[in-house]
Order: C-alpha cells, then sequence, then structure tokens
C-alpha cells in the first residue's frame, strides 16, 4: 500500500479509538507531532485531557485551521472539481490521506452529492429552554452555557415519564458523544453541532439514541475513551486534578456496575477506608485492575499499581 493509503488507515483507526477527540488534532498529532509514529501517536492522544484537546484544537483553529498551506492547495483542488463546501472538501481528503485524486473518487462514488446542512433551529431552542432554566434556578443572568439545575433538567428530560431512574449515564453519554470540554458545562456550540453532526435534531432524537450510546459501553476502546473523559468531566472545575472520593465511588457505581465482580467491595473499601480524593492515575488504572481474575489472584503487588490497590488487595486476603 502507498503512504497515502497507511495514513488514511491510521488516520481511521486512531478515529475509531479515540472517539471524543476532534479529527483535525488527531491529524496533527500523528502527522506532526509524532512523525506519522501510530504507536507514539496512540501514547501522546491517550495521555492528553480534554483541556489539553481544546487547546491544541483552538490553537490549530488559530493559526488558520489544521490545513498547511499544501492542504489549502489541496482542498482548493477538489473544490474546483466537486463543486462542494470547504467542509466537505476536507472530510474527504482527510479520510483518504491527502490524496485529491482518491478524495474525489470517494467523493462521487458516494454520490457526488453534499451533504445538506441540518436544520438545528429546534437543537437552537432546546438549548435556549435549558439554559434559561439555569438562569431561573439561580444560574447569572447573562450566562451562555447549560449548567447545574440547566443540566440536571436536562437529564431528567432524558427519561419521560420516569421511563429510567439513572439519569447521570445519560447525561455523561450525551457529553461524550457532543465533546463537551469544560467540567460539567454544555456550550451552545458543542451542544448544537455535537448533536447535530450525529443527526440528533430534537429532544426525541436524543432520547432514542440513548440505548444506542449505552450499547456502545459493549465496546471496549470505546467505553475506555469514555471511561477517561468522564474522570474530566465530572471534576469540579478545569483546574481540578483529582475527583472528590464521593464522586468517583458514585460514578464507578454508575459505569462498572455489572462489568465487575469486586465494585461493591471496592467502593466501599474506598469510602470507608480511603475517602481521599481520587488521582487521575487511580481512576485510569482501576479500569486495567477490573481486567484480572474475579478474585483477583493474578494480581501482582510488585507491578506498577497504586498504593490503593495494594492496600485493596491486601484488605481482600485478610481473615
Amino acid at each position: 500500500r502507498d503512504s497515502a493509503d497507511l495514513a488514511c488507515m491510521s488516520e481511521q483507526r486512531l478515529g475509531r479509538r479515540f472517539p471524543n477527540v476532534p479529527a483535525e488534532v488527531v491529524r496533527y498529532v500523528l502527522h506532526q507531532a509524532s512523525g506519522h509514529n501510530l504507536a507514539l501517536a496512540t501514547e501522546s492522544l491517550t495521555a492528553m485531557a480534554p483541556r489539553e484537546i481544546a487547546e491544541l484544537q483552538a490553537t490549530l483553529k488559530g493559526s488558520g485551521g489544521s490545513m498547511s498551506a499544501s492542504q489549502q492547495s489541496q482542498c482548493q483542488a477538489f473544490r474546483s472539481v466537486a463543486g462542494s463546501r470547504e467542509k466537505t472538501a476536507v472530510r474527504f481528503l482527510a479520510q483518504c490521506g491527502w490524496d485529491v485524486e482518491r478524495a474525489l473518487n470517494a467523493f462521487f462514488s458516494a454520490g457526488g452529492q453534499e451533504e445538506e446542512a441540518p436544520n438545528v433551529k429546534e437543537l437552537e431552542a432546546l438549548f435556549e429552554k435549558y439554559r434559561q432554566i439555569g438562569v431561573n434556578e439561580g444560574a447569572a443572568e447573562g450566562t451562555r452555557h447549560m449548567e447545574g439545575a440547566a443540566l440536571t433538567a436536562f437529564a431528567e428530560a432524558l427519561h419521560p415519564h420516569g421511563t429510567d431512574t439513572d439519569t447521570d449515564l445519560p447525561l455523561l453519554l450525551v457529553a461524550f458523544v457532543i465533546k463537551a470540554q469544560t467540567p460539567y458545562t454544555f456550550r451552545q456550540d458543542e451542544f448544537v453541532e455535537g448533536l447535530a453532526d450525529q443527526h440528533l435534531l430534537t429532544m426525541a432524537d436524543v432520547r432514542r439514541a440513548v440505548p444506542q450510546l449505552k450499547a456502545h459501553m459493549a465496546e471496549e476502546e470505546w467505553f475506555r475513551a469514555f471511561y477517561r473523559f468522564c474522570f474530566e468531566w465530572v471534576r469540579t472545575s478545569a483546574a481540578a486534578k483529582t475527583l472528590q472520593c464521593e464522586t468517583a465511588v458514585e460514578l464507578w457505581r454508575v459505569l462498572l456496575q455489572g462489568r465487575w465482580a469486586r465494585l461493591d467491595q471496592w467502593t466501599a473499601f474506598v469510602g470507608t477506608h480511603f475517602k481521599k480524593a481520587i488521582t487521575k492515575d487511580v481512576w485510569y488504572q482501576l479500569l486495567d485492575l477490573t481486567q484480572l481474575k474475579p478474585d483477583l489472584s493474578d494480581y501482582d503487588a510488585e507491578g506498577a499499581w497504586p498504593v490503593l490497590f495494594d492496600e485493596f488487595v491486601e484488605h481482600l486476603r485478610t481473615p
């Protein structure tokens, strides 16, 4: 395969593994920051926090977007033949390693027509409805975001007629899908554009999508990306480096229910014996701990595990 094919495949693999990372950031990390090294790009993206991703995305946009001069020329060449919008040109070019001929072939094979821009007026009205609920419940009059009571009301609205008592998980799933960047906050642009990108244009659409999003949790890589996102989004602020113990325990019960036989023992141990803030390292590595045997007989105390895990295993093994 030629280099364009390999570049396209690498971008697609990273896109599947990191569904919450914007495509332009994936491309930059792979091709420029990591020198086309897929393993290095994977390691870099894994280590990046949502705040760092957002900052890099803003930097790329501030420098004229993620396109170099050469890519801008390729984009113009694509559009002159296809008669398309820039967004369409970039999408096909990125999927095909910025090979104009292959991108045009893909475009015309797909029908050669622009994807009709979605009508987002209902999404804009939906956002404003819940933003105003937040204002009515005490948020600052000039706030441009959904937060606090606004998010609580939105989460409850995802479950009409009491169909589901778990309001936390659907809200987290929606936040993940729209790539929410600020802890426990929805900005209007990410809410409207994020849902529109998923072709979810009404509240009914979003409700219907929740079971499908829950089903994605069975996919290991998708769930790992979602699990890591949750740590960042439920922090008390963007500057916080840890999660409050009570918050982490509640979130583990939501995310790991039915996935780990030791969940109840773990949350009880952390809540009653540890009682300290949970670091990102502990949060991330717990997912690896859940992959061990149910009796944890393959746990290696000499391995690079957090001390909290050593204490938990010792607690379990103490008669």
